[in-house]
């Protein structure tokens, strides 16, 4: 059985890198993730990407958009909060609002009323043995493609995706990351972490990473999950790694060519002399892999006559005890660990 612990939802800011570390720069086609030691200084900032080899003016909008991402970094956790119960004034009037309750209470696994796994996946999880058989591997002990959700979940996902949209104004919403604008925080949905993104990294994340990663992580009992949208409008998402022990990307649905996602090994390595390509199109499916793997994701394209779309379903698990004993999976330190946040357990 795969190793448990209580599950904590999506946490405050663990570590103070967020602040100084990985801000993402874009110009000219050249895609960067740089450090500042103090991201509000403009005129500092300036001459520091005038050392880069950028122009006055790139410079100086580089050195605003630093600043104000600073700004909206610092700002982050208190804006969750309040945005969280905002929706749950809001889902007081609007029931379709909030992710809807089990008509269970029964602990197994994944009651139907709750989630429609992949039978495969479903009937391997209770013999973990098995997960083999069900899944792809891509980089041994690094990256798999494994069947999650079935079609018709998947289409419910997006319709509840749909309504909260609607119901909360876009300046009222949380993005994703700093790479995504488009897309939403599941845990700003009233519910979502309980009913469903919690169980998801328990009884389905746990127990994959335990039989199929090289890295065998500690409870995973943390996690950000989030959904995120590609249209025409998205350039490709440039080479990254994640702020996870453990990383499950699901394809929700969308009409679209290309959007491969590519994969170039260990961030600690140079990039992989064989990196390995995979297009995720089949709904329901995902891509499981260690938070640490170098990857990015090619722009989606036309599909015949459709303009693109894409819906993906992102989920980083994190591990308190694994970024307590080994460090921030950013910044690679217990340095700047907040350690208040992470042993304290506070919500």
């Amino acid at each position: 059985m795969p190793k448990t612990g209580v599950m904590r939802g999506q946490l405050r800011r663990d570590c103070d890198c967020f602040l100084t570390s990985n801000y993402f720069v874009s110009r000219a086609g050249f895609d960067r993730h740089m450090s500042f030691e103090k991201p509000y200084d403009i005129g500092a900032n300036m001459g520091y990407m005038l050392t880069e080899g950028y122009t006055l003016r790139a410079a100086r909008e580089i050195a605003e958009e630093v600043k104000v991402e600073y700004e909206r970094r610092a700002r982050l956790d208190d804006a969750h909060v309040e945005r969280k119960a905002r929706n749950l004034i809001r889902s007081n009037d609007t029931p379709s609002l909030a992710w809807p309750a089990a008509t269970t209470t029964t602990e197994t696994f994944f009651p139907a009323e709750r989630w429609e796994l992949d039978p495969r996946l479903r009937e391997a999880l209770f013999k973990p043995t098995t997960l083999r058989s069900v899944v792809t591997e891509l980089k041994a002990g690094r990256v798999y493609a494994v069947p999650v959700f079935t079609e018709d979940f998947c289409a419910e996902l997006r319709r509840r995706l749909a309504r909260f949209k609607q119901n909360v104004p876009e300046d009222e919403r949380g993005r994703p990351n700093s790479m995504n604008s488009k897309g939403c925080l599941l845990d700003e949905i009233p519910g979502a972490t309980e009913l469903f993104t919690n169980g998801l990294v328990r009884d389905v994340i746990q127990p994959l990473a335990e039989e199929l990663l090289e890295f065998k992580p500690e409870v995973l009992d943390h996690h950000r999950a989030f959904s995120v949208e590609y249209d025409a409008s998205e350039p490709d998402l440039a080479l990254h790694f994640d702020n996870s022990e453990v990383t499950l990307n699901v394809h929700l649905g969308g009409s679209f060519d290309g959007g491969e996602l590519e994969f170039r090994g260990d961030k600690y390595l140079s990039d992989d002399a064989d990196p390995v390509s995979y297009a995720n199109n089949v709904v329901g499916s995902a891509v499981l892999h260690l938070g640490d793997e170098l990857h990015r994701a090619h722009p989606v394209r036309s599909h015949r006559t459709m303009p693109p779309s894409r819906t993906n379903l992102i989920v980083w698990a994190r591990s308190t005890q694994y970024r307590v004993t080994h460090g921030c999976p950013m910044c690679g330190t217990t340095k700047h660990l907040r350690r208040d946040v992470l042993l304290d357990r506070q919500p």
